[in-house]
């Protein structure tokens, strides 16, 4: 992935990308908490259903590399946070659990399939454990951010709230570690 590519990415939150063999699909959430996919070669939006009959509002989406499946995390606009799981055909959430500590702003994974959270109550990188929404709080930068990624290589990004610059993080601190221009 060329970092103009990933800028775009980043700067589109709630859009994360499944990916078979040679096709790509882009899932988002609309504002009318829609789950949609995106033609990444024409940017035509189809609608697949309200998430839950609109019941769940998720604030970030992310897909595991490993098994496919689609994440999502939801505010506080429905009382505690939680990390689901969302039937990509019909976008049915089904709970896993509760976020401990806030909203993750975004979900990102590795290319082994570990979660990725950002609090952006505590500005803080997390691990999250996927059968269970337990969080494992790995280190901070400080920052509001508005997006995260991390590329097949293992490099993570992230932009921040403003989308005001695109930086590298250290999954390994959560600290900043380059900027990008």
């Amino acid at each position: 992935m060329t970092i103009n590519r990933l800028a775009a990415a980043v700067c589109l939150a709630l859009v994360c990308l499944a990916a078979a063999g040679s096709q790509t699909t882009l899932y988002s959430v609309n504002y009318d908490n829609q789950l949609v996919t995106i033609d990444p070669q024409t940017g035509d939006v189809t609608v697949i259903s309200a998430i839950n009959g609109g019941s769940v509002r998720i604030n970030s989406l992310a897909v595991d590399p490993i098994t496919g499946i689609l994440y999502g995390g939801s505010g506080r606009d429905d009382g505690n946070p939680c990390l689901y799981t969302i039937d990509r055909r019909t976008a049915q959430a089904t709970l896993i659990g509760s976020f401990p500590d806030g909203p993750m702003r975004d979900l990102t994974f590795n290319s082994m399939g570990i979660l990725y959270g950002w609090s952006n109550d505590y500005r803080e990188l997390c691990r999250i454990n996927k059968a269970n929404a337990s969080v494992t709080v790995i280190g901070g930068s400080g920052s509001w951010i508005g997006g995260l990624d991390m590329d097949s290589d293992g490099t993570m990004y992230f932009a921040e709230q403003a989308w005001s610059a695109l930086y590298v993080l250290s999954s390994q601190t959560g600290a900043r570690v380059a900027s990008i221009p």
